[in-house]
């Protein structure tokens, strides 16, 4: 019980200093201001991602150029033929993500089950 006394006498004593109760409340808002006018208006660049379409089927190009709607992402316009190579193309930097369609995509997509 002691804690909330403590407590309790500090807050008056803080309502009683008017400095100090405008530092408490203004420094967190000057600080919030100054950084988003320093930081804000800023975009990211969309993140380049491969793929590699295991299935090859409609539905699974109409998932890609649904992911390139997206204007997060990018998708590149060179669809990978294996793992082993967009795995080869990450480890070379040349790629940052890849995304792999597996084989039976559009089967599970019609029958509305979920896939990994």
């Amino acid at each position: 019980m002691r804690f909330w006394e403590i407590g309790k006498r500090n807050l008056k004593e803080l309502y009683r200093d008017p400095i100090a109760l405008g530092f408490l409340l203004g420094m967190p808002v000057a600080f919030i201001l100054i950084f988003s006018f320093a930081y804000g208006g800023q975009t990211a660049e969309p993140v380049t991602l491969g793929v590699v379409d295991e299935d090859q089927s409609q539905i699974s190009q109409a998932f890609i150029d649904v992911l390139d709607d997206i204007p997060v992402l990018e998708v590149e316009s060179t669809t990978y033929e294996s793992t082993a190579q967009a795995e080869e193309a990450l480890s070379n930097g040349e790629l940052p993500a890849y995304l792999v369609v597996p084989d039976g995509f559009s089967r599970v997509i019609t029958k509305d089950q979920s896939t990994n």
